[in-house]
Formats: structure tokens, C-alpha cells, sequence
């Protein structure tokens, strides 16, 4: 019921990034692996990435690649996979801006510069 007296009154916002802080996105995207620092920033511009997501190990710690990260950031909710060109991009708006706000934080020069 309180949903329904939040939209009546225009009174909403975004809750999906609160189930999950950045410092998780942030640890995941500092793993540098085959380019994945590219790739988030190719991303963010809105291009779709490539992947394999046939090697990940189906854990939270076991990563050989970037595609294993990036197919982990898939189950996470952090991306969306297109299963006919096999490829990932960033969701939305809100979800673009967790990435933001982990690079922000991070000393990637000239990426969030």
C-alpha cells in the first residue's frame, strides 16, 4: 500500500543500488584481467561486449579471465548478456551510475577525469 501513496504523491526514487554497495562493483572491476578496464569504460559509452561466459567457474572468488568477471557481473544484476551475439552491456541509467560512482572512487586516471 505505501507503494501506491508513493507514486500517487510522485514520491519515489531508485532503490536497486541500495541492496548492493559499489565497494562490491568496485572490487570486481579493479581486477583488471585482459582488458576488463576498457571494456567497463566501452560500456559506460554503451557499446556491447564480447564474452565467453562458458569458463566461469560459477563462484564468487575463482576468476581466470575477464569474461569470467564479466559473466559473475551478469548473475550479479551489473550487466545484461544477449545471448544471440554473446555479448553484455550495462542495464540502465541507474545501474550505469553504480559504475560511476565505483570508478570515482577508483585511481583510474583518465577514465573518470
Amino acid at each position: 500500500m505505501q507503494e501506491l501513496y508513493a507514486m500517487l504523491r510522485h514520491k519515489f526514487g531508485t532503490y536497486w543500488n541500495q541492496t548492493e554497495t559499489y565497494e562490491a562493483l568496485k572490487i570486481y572491476i579493479q581486477m583488471d584481467m585482459d582488458g576488463l578496464q576498457d571494456a567497463v569504460v566501452r560500456m559506460l559509452a554503451g557499446e556491447a561486449i564480447k564474452i565467453n561466459t562458458g569458463t566461469f567457474s560459477n563462484d564468487m572468488t575463482t576468476f581466470a579471465s575477464k569474461d569470467d568477471v564479466l559473466t559473475l557481473l551478469v548473475h550479479l544484476g551489473y550487466l545484461t548478456y544477449n545471448s544471440i551475439d554473446e555479448s553484455v552491456t550495462i542495464p540502465n541509467k541507474e545501474v550505469s551510475q553504480e559504475y560511476v560512482n565505483a570508478l570515482s572512487t577508483m585511481n583510474w586516471h583518465g577514465v573518470t577525469a
